[in-house]
């Protein structure tokens, strides 16, 4: 996790960080991901994807979501994994993804 991460610094110093955890939970439901509204080239990584990985690697922000809400994410990223096809470049991408989780 990069320490000059401005909204990981952010997070460690919030006590309660439930709105951002229920956006973001509602971001990995809906399997969007709000860069690729950019046409960046190359392709940036998953941005949900790549702040539950940095959040996830930091002690200080590993515990930020509740138990339910993990179990939630946990169902919805395999719901979303089995909906793919087995050769699915993006079913790779989220399973190798959700991995570090």
């Amino acid at each position: 996790v990069p320490a000059n991460n401005v909204i990981m610094r952010t997070l460690c110093k919030r006590p309660n960080v439930k709105i951002f955890t229920e956006k973001l939970l509602l971001l990995v439901n809906r399997g969007d991901d709000p860069v690729s509204i950019f046409k960046h080239q190359p392709q940036p990584p998953h941005s949900v994807l790549k702040i539950l990985q940095d959040v996830f690697a930091a002690p200080d922000t590993a515990l930020i979501f509740y138990h339910t809400d993990m179990m939630v994410m946990i169902d919805i990223i395999v719901r979303q994994i089995a909906d793919l096809s087995p050769g699915d470049k993006v079913r790779l991408g989220m399973s190798h993804g959700a991995l570090p989780l």
